[in-house]
């Protein structure tokens, strides 16, 4: 009987070590401690329990969809046979993101109290496992940085919260709305706001280092392209880049003719702009830099139907995104597009207009 006991805790020890290593949350581990002791119990080797639960945690986290569309009322989860399911939402989700393998993070309004919060819902049971508040308006951008929640408003401010306790640590106040964020290193983030400036925070001593004055028409859409070096695209129809730790503007792309919706890294030396002009563009840029301004080309353009958003890489050589707008009478499309045979491979018909597409 103590030989049993004594081996049950080398399980529990092999699970957390190797949780640990992985993204799942601690709140979560219990969930995967009686569900796989019984498996392992069965193999004496402590390298084959380690590889067995490895596999095992590896499985439980893909069993969720592949793909999810969120819409106002409600999260579409389709499987590798890009099957639908539908979990409907109690909230209005504005915004949604992935924090880890199995974790949605949304951006919600409660209207029974008319309340914002976050809610992270857990794919792999899709349910809400945590709810956040403290904002007083929209939800616009949420970040996993470090081991905390990064939350971005329309009230001017980003609160940094601890998941493990749900306190809000600390809150960096904006002169505008906020509409992006990004993680830069461990100890920087950057976001854009709707006074058309570019915030670089210091999550170690919790200070503005710098506040860059973008173009006053630049305030939708924010991505990291290497690790100094952030783009940035709006209204203006300009790509820019910009270097973090020289903090100044090394590169203007243009070349759409409307307003830039959405902007993604898709490779080491590669960005993709969407755009309300209805066409996608490619942009080949030098992923290594050292000083001066910074040179780069559009390669290709993906002429679409609509305009275009909510871009996202489903593998390697997948570019997702949707066409369609709230305005217009067309059918909204979520399209996979082939970025070796520049081909569209599939289509998916929206319901609405969603508010998110993740992978």
């Amino acid at each position: 009987m103590q030989l049993e006991c004594r081996k049950v805790v080398n399980i529990k020890f092999i699970i957390n070590e190797v949780l640990q290593k992985s993204s799942v949350p601690k709140h979560m581990y219990h969930r995967f401690e009686d569900a796989t002791i019984s498996t392992l119990n069965n193999h004496k080797n402590y390298n084959t329990q380690v590889l067995l639960f490895s596999l095992l945690l590896q499985k439980q986290s893909s069993k969720s969809g592949q793909l999810y569309i969120t819409y106002k009322k409600s999260i579409h989860e389709y499987d590798n046979q890009f099957n639908c399911k539908i979990h409907p939402v109690q909230s209005t989700i504005n915004f949604a993101c992935k924090i880890s393998p199995s974790e949605i993070a949304c951006g919600v309004v409660h209207h029974a109290n008319s309340r914002y919060a976050v809610e992270i819902w857990d794919t792999t049971m899709f349910a809400v496992t945590q709810t956040f508040f403290g904002h007083s308006d929209a939800i616009t951008s949420i970040i996993k940085h470090n081991a905390k929640l990064l939350t971005g408003s329309k009230d001017q401010s980003i609160r940094v919260v601890n998941r493990e306790t749900g306190e809000c640590e600390q809150i960096f106040l904006h002169n505008g709305g906020v509409v992006g964020m990004r993680s830069v290193s461990k100890d920087i983030i950057v976001s854009s706001s709707t006074n058309f400036s570019l915030y670089i925070w210091n999550t170690t001593t919790y200070t503005c280092e710098a506040m860059l004055n973008i173009d006053p028409n630049t305030k939708y859409c924010i991505d990291l392209f290497t690790p100094n070096i952030i783009a940035t695209a709006g209204a203006s129809r300009n790509l820019t880049l910009w270097n973090i730790k020289e903090k100044k503007c090394i590169s203007t792309l243009s070349g759409h003719k409307d307003s830039i919706l959405d902007v993604l890294k898709i490779s080491s030396g590669t960005i993709a702009t969407a755009s309300a002009d209805k066409t996608i563009r490619l942009w080949k840029i030098p992923s290594q830099y050292t000083y001066g301004n910074l040179t780069g080309e559009c390669v290709h353009v993906i002429v679409c139907g609509d305009q275009v958003r909510h871009l996202c890489m489903y593998d390697d050589h997948t570019l997702v995104y949707v066409e369609g707008n709230s305005f217009s009478s067309l059918p909204k499309v979520c399209v996979f597009f082939d970025l070796l045979t520049r081909n569209t491979k599939l289509e998916i018909e929206c319901k609405s207009q969603p508010t998110s597409v993740l992978v």
